[in-house]
């Protein structure tokens, strides 16, 4: 008579663990990586927005003839937007700077800080670029180029 089995074997059961150990092992890095990867993503959206808050308000600026002044303002969405030559200024979010052109809330960038003629932009230290205000008519604003060595 014929034995029927019952159950997996022993050397079956152990194929199985050294195979998903082998995916587990190649898997978990991919996953970790993730993390980096969405910071630095999160960074370069928040240098295309303010790079495209500059590029709106310095268009606002020009037609209403306020570009090449030293200091005036805009309104942009209701909010008035403060400029310098043309471009938003460094400012606290709420102050109407660059940060509230752009729509950058403090709360999600943690490592944002305002100085005087430049503000940092960051998820973490080490994740982040500096948007400099403009000096001259003829010297626009700047957006860094960004630090990812933190993120």
């Amino acid at each position: 008579m014929k034995r029927i089995q019952g159950g997996f074997t022993l050397i079956e059961l152990i194929i199985v663990m050294v195979i998903l150990g082998i995916l587990a092992a190649t898997a978990i890095p991919r996953y970790y990586d993730a993390h980096t990867q969405a910071d630095i993503a999160k960074l370069n959206a928040a240098a295309g927005a303010v790079k495209s808050a500059m590029a709106i308000s310095h268009a606002a600026a020009l037609v209403n003839s306020v570009a090449t002044t030293g200091s005036a303002s805009v309104v942009l969405d209701g909010a008035t937007i403060n400029l310098a030559y043309g471009y938003p200024v460094s400012a606290a979010a709420g102050s109407g700077g660059i940060l509230d052109a752009a729509g950058i809330s403090t709360s999600d960038y943690t490592g944002t800080s305002v100085n005087t003629g430049n503000t940092v932009i960051g998820v973490t230290s080490n994740c982040e670029f500096t948007y400099t205000d403009a000096t001259s008519a003829t010297t626009p604003a700047v957006v860094g180029t960004a630090t990812t060595s933190g993120c």
